[in-house]
């Protein structure tokens, strides 16, 4: 029995509802200069006009399918997307975001030229509901993780892990959108699927135990775009939320078990170093910004430090030290230097 063949690039897009977007998505990939490539999108019964533009784009395409889905969530079509898909690498082509026309080919290009890594990170235009990109501080060059690499952000390099994956535990997350990367198949295999249970954050799990685990090329251009509006999952309430539940505390400590199973001294190393305490320190100020009164705060604190006792010794023998002006807290430059003796940071 003949096998079907295996295009270089699948791309994967879950899909509800995305009018007003699905045009510029489509005809961004539609232009590819890369041609070998293959369009799976997960529909969950759009209503909106934009599944009949995207029946017509399959419809004079044969390299572009549409398959139908529950209303489960975007990472449960995400990941059917990428069961469906047979191409040697995966960009998951969001449905309200756009590309440049040489965005597959560039990134393809940089990881056959480095096989030692396991995905691509290109830099990113963030536009507005109307396409235009966003300046000054709402810029992508002006996030902290960003102002963080500096010169590099210019120039072709590599990033060995764990690098990218330490940055995490002080940065959130090295990676603002899904959009910026290309992903070697086998390292879906190797990490599994996204969680179908961190309400719209569960990329940030998957991306910081890929990057504590495999090295990663930066391609300096701005080749693929984040588009911010009132509609998108990732909205700022919902992050606040997220934060004041636990969320991120929960999937940092996934991370970091992930961690102990591949690269067991790095993990020892982090949890030595109490780098966890970042997401705890944010999990208690998202408590406190939910809570209204002074006494609301309060018991917020509270109860907070109950769930956490070890956190609350640690953050009260901090303030103290400070108070006499014998303590110091460990930057992440001084974390990675010393898990990473080397240096994480290699020229391309």
């Amino acid at each position: 029995m003949p096998t079907r063949p295996s295009p270089q690039v699948s791309l994967c897009m879950p899909h509800l509802n995305s009018g007003g977007f699905v045009h510029e998505r489509m005809r961004s990939i539609v232009s590819q200069t890369l041609r070998d490539w293959e369009l799976i999108i997960v529909d969950s019964a759009s209503t909106d006009g934009s599944l009949e533009v995207l029946e017509q784009y399959a419809a004079s395409d044969p390299r572009i399918r549409i398959h139908q889905a529950p209303r489960d969530g975007i990472y449960s079509n995400i990941n059917r997307a990428i069961g469906m898909s047979w191409g040697r690498f995966v960009y998951l082509a969001t449905s309200d975001d756009t590309m440049a026309s040489d965005c597959l080919e560039s990134m393809v290009a940089a990881l056959e030229a480095h096989p030692e890594c396991g995905f691509a990170h290109c830099c990113l235009t963030i536009i507005d509901e109307e396409g235009h990109a966003l300046v000054g501080p709402d810029s992508w060059e002006n996030y902290e993780s960003q102002r963080h690499f500096g010169d590099w952000l210019r120039k072709s390099h590599v990033r060995r892990a764990p690098h990218d994956g330490l940055l995490h535990f002080r940065h959130f997350t090295v990676f603002t959108s899904l959009t910026q990367l290309l992903v070697r198949r086998e390292l879906y295999r190797r990490l599994g699927a996204f969680r179908t249970d961190r309400s719209s954050f569960a990329d940030f799990e998957w991306e910081m135990k890929a990057s504590l685990v495999e090295n990663v090329v930066h391609v300096p251009r701005a080749l693929a775009t984040w588009r911010r509006h009132g509609r998108q999952a990732t909205k700022g309430n919902m992050l606040v939320r997220a934060r004041a539940a636990g969320e991120f505390v929960a999937m940092a400590r996934a991370a970091l078990s992930w961690l102990s199973l591949e690269r067991p001294v790095i993990a020892h190393a982090v949890r030595d170093r109490g780098m966890l305490r970042y997401y705890l320190y944010d999990q208690l100020e998202a408590c406190q910004a939910l809570a209204g009164s002074p006494a609301e705060r309060r018991r917020a604190v509270c109860s907070f430090c109950v769930r956490e006792p070890e956190f609350a010794l640690a953050l009260f023998r901090r303030r103290l030290l400070k108070i006499f002006g014998v303590h110091r807290s460990a930057s992440i430059d001084d974390d990675i230097r010393a898990l990473m003796p080397e240096g994480g940071l290699v020229e391309a």
